[in-house]
């Protein structure tokens, strides 16, 4: 079986409870698709699909091809939006669709913009969406230790998404190889450190950190232990209720922060 890097805050597999079966790394349920998607980065409501493993290249050059495709009309369109406002004399209908649809597309060719920029980001330090959105909140500081961290230097990380074939990179072909199931960790992922040696030293010359001797317990019996500190409450000592505990073995809810990105 591969090596899992993520895992429940009990130490457990992520189980997916709808599909009942166990979750690979960077695998999420998404509630609209009804299944379990290999290294989801988010559901796109625009192609009514999940964007993942399997297609995340073809999502990143259909932003990409729109972002060129509104740059094109704002190009070709700049020439008849200036004539029919300091030239010629046009209907007003015709004037308006021009202002109208210039107007428009500048809108949609920002919003592309700022949206291609964030995907090129994330795609070149090799996170999703999802990971972007929800792993921060959970681990704040970047070196943290438990942060999962799939960075393989920046030529890896754009085969990891447009294919091995720098040539046809910007071609809906070559998709990226392997399985989506394993992913391989950072080299510049820090172990967590041994306990009893200094952090940031290596095992040879780290100096042993002192061992902690625990506090000898006073012999005290329970009413005297009270009756020194609050003798008011010696005699509701055995009838207060127990306190209750938190059950760590419940079910993981899975899949809603991964169809809500």
């Amino acid at each position: 079986m591969p090596q899992l890097h993520e895992s429940k805050q009990t130490g457990e597999r992520r189980f997916c409870k709808w599909c009942n079966g166990f979750k690979p790394d960077r695998c999420h349920h998404c509630r609209v698709c009804k299944s379990c998607i290999l290294r989801m980065d988010h559901h796109c409501p625009w192609i009514a699909n999940c964007v993942g493993f399997r297609n995340h290249k073809y999502f990143f050059l259909l932003v990409f091809y729109a972002l060129l495709t509104c740059g094109f009309i704002i190009w070709t369109m700049s020439a008849s939006l200036y004539a029919v406002l300091f030239v010629e004399e046009t209907p007003p209908m015709h004037r308006f669709l021009l202002v109208f649809g210039m107007t428009l597309t500048c809108i949609m060719t920002v919003l592309l913009f700022f949206f291609f920029v964030f995907h090129v980001r994330l795609m070149l330090v090799a996170t999703t969406t999802i990971e972007f959105c929800e792993k921060r909140q959970k681990y704040p500081s970047k070196n943290a230790i438990g942060m999962p961290n799939y960075s393989q230097g920046l030529c890896k990380n754009l085969q990891a998404v447009l294919g091995p074939q720098p040539l046809l990179w910007l071609l809906p072909v070559s998709p990226p190889q392997g399985d989506g199931l394993t992913f391989l960790l950072s080299k510049k992922t820090s172990p967590p450190q041994p306990i009893g040696f200094l952090p940031g030293s290596d095992s040879a010359a780290a100096v042993p950190l002192p061992s902690l001797v625990p506090a000898e317990p006073e012999h005290y019996g329970l009413d005297e232990r009270l009756l020194a500190t609050e003798p008011e409450r010696v005699a509701y000592t055995t009838n207060e209720p127990p306190v209750p505990t938190e059950d760590l073995n419940a079910p993981e809810v899975t899949g809603e922060k991964a169809a809500a990105a």
